[in-house]
C-alpha cells in the first residue's frame, strides 16, 4: 500500500484516504485529498491544470473556480498562506507545484514486516538455520507474537469506542440559562456561534445529530465525542440581572477533560450579539484556525446591533428548521411573521432581508408552499427584487454581498450568473452548506451537471463530517442511477424514521428500478406523518413503477382534486401519471400571471416543458440558457 511522506510532518496514504500533519488525522473532503495525492506524486513537477482536473474529476469539465477552491481547501487543512506557500505553490498560467521534497514507500501491511530484521535473525535469507537460533530466538519469537496478538486484541476491543479526533473541530452544546428570562436568549447564543464557526473554513462543528448523542451521554460526553471523532466541546450558562447578562463559557478538549479557553462576560444586555460575535472569534483563534483575525471577524458579524430584531429572526430561522426536519408545513407561518418582525425592527438587517426573500422561492416548493390569498406571481417577484435589494444594499461584507447578487440575479432568472457568484463565495466560505444547497438548484437549472455533482458530494461530504446526514432531493439525481441508490439506502440506513428522507429515498429507489425495496419504503410512508398529497405522490410513482396506470392516475386525481395540495405536488403527480395536460394546465395561472420565476423552479424536473411558456423561454434565451428536451423520470407511467 502506497505511502508519501514529506518529511516527518506530512503522511498521505491514498488507498485508504488518510492524511496527518504532524501525527494528527487531517479531514479533507474527497476531489481536494485526490489532488493533493497527484501533487504529492509530481512533486517538485507542476502539475497543469487539465492534469488536476483528470485526478479529481476523471476528464470532466470544470470551471477554474471549482479547482481553485479545492486548492483552497487544501491550503486551509494544511494551514498554508498562498503568498508565503509552505506546502502548495501557484504557477500562474500553468498549474501547481507541491513545494517540499516527498518520498514514497510502503505502508506497513503485516507482523513481519513489523519485527526487524535482527529479531528475526535472517528469516527472510536462504541459509539453513542453525539450533541455536531455535533455541534463542523462538521463545523470544513467541514473547513478540504475544506481545502483538495482546496488543492487536486491545486495539479491537477500543476500536467500536474511539476514532481519530479531528485537530480542529468542536461540540456546541446548549447555553444553559440559568433564569427564566433567557430561556430564549441562550438557545439563540448557542445558534449563533454555530452558524459562525461553521463557516470557518478548516473547523469542524457538529451537526445536531451528534451533539444530541453527547448530551443523552451526560458525563460520559467527552468519551462519546472521542468515540464520533470531536475533539472539543463548548458549554456555558447564561444569567440575566436586572438589565445585565453574564455569560459564562468555557472550551475544553475532550481527550483530557482539561480547559484550552474560557472567559466571563459581564455586559449590558445591548451588548448580546458583540458578545456572540466575540465568542465565536475567540473560540477560532483558541482552535488555531487558518483565517486571518479581520477576516475572521468580518464573517462573524451577524449584520445587525438590534436584539429584538436578532431574536425574531432567530426564531424565524428555528420555525424554518423545523419544518424541514419534520415535514411538517405549518411552522412557515410562523417563519414568515417573524422574518418581517426582524425586518421592521431593523430595516438594514440583511440577512433577514435575504432569508425573507428565500421564502418567496419556497412559494413552488410541495411541502411549504405560501397559501395566503391574493398572492399573485408579479407582486411576488416585486416583493422578493425589493428584499435582495436591500439585502445586497446593506451587506456587511464583500463575500456577504456576493450571496444576495447572486440571489437578486434569480429574478431575471440569469442562472449562470448566480451560479458563478456562489463559487465565488463558497470558495471563501466553503463549509456553508446552506449555500451548497443554493449552488445544488442554481447549478440544475443553469445545466451545470460537473457543479451539481460537486455541490451534492461537498454536501453529503460536509455533513457527514458533522455526523449528520443531507436531506438532499433525489431529482438532483435522475442523471446517476448509481448515486441516487446508494444515496437512499444510505439516508434510511442513517435516518430511517425521517419522513422528509423517506420520500426523497423512495424516488431515489426507483430511479434506480429498486421497484420491490421502494415498495416497502412506500408503505411506511404511508403509515407516516407527511402531508396526504406527498402520501399519494409516492403511491402514484409506486403505481407507475409497477405498470399499475389506472391505479396511478386514479391517486393523481385525487391530489389533482384537493384544494390544500399546492400547485407543485399537483404538476408533479400528474406528470408522474402521464396525465401530461391536466399537469400543465395545473401551472397556467402562473404564465397568465406573468409569474416567470416561479416558472423557472421547476426547472429543477428534467420533464418539465419550458417550450410550453413562451415568456419563460424568452426569459431563458435571454440569459443564455439552453434547455434540453424534456426526459421523464424512469418509474413514469406513458403519457396518455
Amino acid at each position: 500500500m502506497k505511502r508519501l511522506l514529506s518529511g516527518d510532518r506530512l503522511e498521505l496514504v491514498p488507498a485508504n484516504r488518510e492524511l496527518r500533519l504532524d501525527g494528527e488525522p487531517v479531514p479533507l473532503p474527497a476531489k481536494p485529498f485526490a489532488l493533493l495525492a497527484a501533487l504529492m506524486e509530481a512533486a517538485p513537477r507542476v502539475v497543469t491544470k487539465d492534469e488536476l482536473v483528470e485526478a479529481g474529476w476523471q476528464g470532466r469539465a470544470v470551471s477554474d473556480a471549482v479547482l481553485t477552491t479545492a486548492i483552497k481547501e487544501i491550503r486551509q487543512a494544511l494551514g498554508d498562506n498562498a503568498r508565503k506557500p509552505e506546502w502548495i505553490e501557484t504557477k500562474h498560467g500553468l498549474g501547481y507545484r507541491f513545494c517540499r521534497t516527498v518520498e514514497m514507500t510502503e505502508a506497513v501491511e503485516g507482523l513481519l514486516e513489523a519485527i526487524p530484521e535482527e529479531v528475526l535473525g535472517g528469516a527472510g535469507r536462504r541459509e539453513r538455520p542453525q539450533a541455536g537460533w531455535r533455541r534463542f530466538y523462538l521463545p523470544l519469537l513467541a514473547g513478540i507474537a504475544v506481545s502483538v496478538v495482546l496488543v492487536l486484541w486491545l486495539a479491537n476491543q477500543r476500536a467500536p469506542e474511539l476514532t481519530p479526533l479531528l485537530r480542529k473541530s468542536v461540540v456546541v452544546f446548549p447555553m444553559t440559562a440559568l433564569d427564566e428570562e433567557t430561556s430564549r436568549l441562550a438557545p439563540a447564543i448557542s445558534e449563533e456561534v454555530v452558524t459562525t464557526l461553521g463557516r470557518t473554513p478548516d473547523l469542524v462543528v457538529a451537526g445536531d445529530g451528534v451533539t444530541q448523542r453527547l448530551l443523552a451521554a451526560g458525563e460520559n460526553a467527552d468519551l462519546a465525542a472521542r468515540r464520533e471523532g470531536f475533539g472539543h466541546i463548548l458549554q456555558g450558562t447564561v444569567r440575566r440581572e436586572g438589565d445585565r447578562l453574564r455569560i459564562n463559557v468555557r472550551l475544553r478538549r475532550t481527550a483530557t477533560g482539561a480547559d484550552i479557553w474560557s472567559n466571563r462576560f459581564d455586559r449590558p444586555l445591548s451588548d448580546l450579539i458583540e458578545v456572540q460575535e466575540q465568542i465565536a472569534y475567540e473560540i477560532a483563534l483558541a482552535l488555531n484556525t487558518v483565517m486571518e483575525p479581520e477576516k475572521l471577524r468580518e464573517m462573524g458579524r451577524i449584520g445587525t446591533r438590534s436584539v429584538p430584531a436578532y431574536l425574531a429572526f432567530a426564531k424565524g430561522q428555528d420555525a424554518m428548521e423545523r419544518a424541514f426536519r419534520s415535514g411538517d408545513p405549518s411552522p412557515m407561518d410562523e417563519a414568515r411573521n417573524l422574518l418581517q418582525q426582524a425586518r421592521r425592527l431593523d430595516p438594514s438587517f440583511a440577512r433577514a432581508h435575504w432569508l425573507a426573500g428565500y421564502m418567496e422561492l419556497l412559494t413552488f416548493n410541495t411541502i411549504y408552499a405560501d397559501r395566503s390569498p391574493n398572492v399573485e406571481g408579479t407582486d411576488r417577484r416585486e416583493r422578493y427584487i425589493a428584499y435582495m435589494d436591500q439585502a445586497v444594499a446593506s451587506a456587511p461584507s464583500a463575500t456577504d454581498r456576493l450571496l444576495y447578487q447572486a440571489a437578486r440575479e434569480v429574478a431575471d432568472l440569469n442562472y449562470r450568473r448566480s451560479t458563478e457568484l456562489l463559487v465565488r463565495y463558497l470558495e471563501e466560505r466553503p463549509q456553508d452548506t446552506a449555500v451548497w444547497f443554493n449552488l445544488l438548484e442554481h447549478a440544475r437549472i443553469a445545466e451545470r451537471y460537473d457543479l451539481v455533482d460537486e455541490a451534492i458530494a461537498s454536501i453529503t461530504e460536509l455533513l457527514q463530517r458533522q455526523g449528520d446526514f443531507a436531506a438532499i432531493g433525489t431529482n438532483y439525481m435522475v442523471h446517476d442511477p448509481e448515486a441516487a441508490k446508494s444515496f437512499s439506502e444510505r439516508a434510511m440506513e442513517a435516518r430511517p424514521d425521517s419522513a422528509a428522507l423517506q420520500f426523497q429515498a423512495h424516488r431515489g429507489l426507483l430511479i434506480a428500478g429498486e421497484i420491490e425495496a421502494a415498495a416497502k419504503l412506500q408503505q411506511r410512508i404511508e403509515e407516516g406523518r407527511l402531508p396526504s398529497s406527498l402520501r399519494r405522490a409516492a403511491a402514484v410513482r409506486q403505481a407507475c413503477a409497477e405498470g399499475r396506470t389506472e391505479d396511478a392516475r386514479k391517486a393523481a386525481s385525487a391530489v389533482l382534486d384537493d384544494p390544500d395540495a399546492p400547485l407543485s405536488a399537483k404538476w408533479s403527480t400528474a406528470m408522474t401519471a402521464g396525465l401530461v395536460d391536466q399537469a400543465y394546465a395545473v401551472l397556467e395561472p402562473l404564465a397568465k400571471d406573468g409569474d416567470t420565476m416561479t416558472l423557472a423552479q421547476y426547472l429543477i424536473y428534467r420533464e418539465f416543458e419550458a417550450s410550453r411558456f413562451p415568456t419563460l423561454t424568452s426569459a431563458l434565451t435571454k440569459a443564455g440558457i439552453s434547455r434540453p428536451p424534456a426526459v421523464q423520470p424512469p418509474y413514469a407511467c406513458a403519457a396518455g
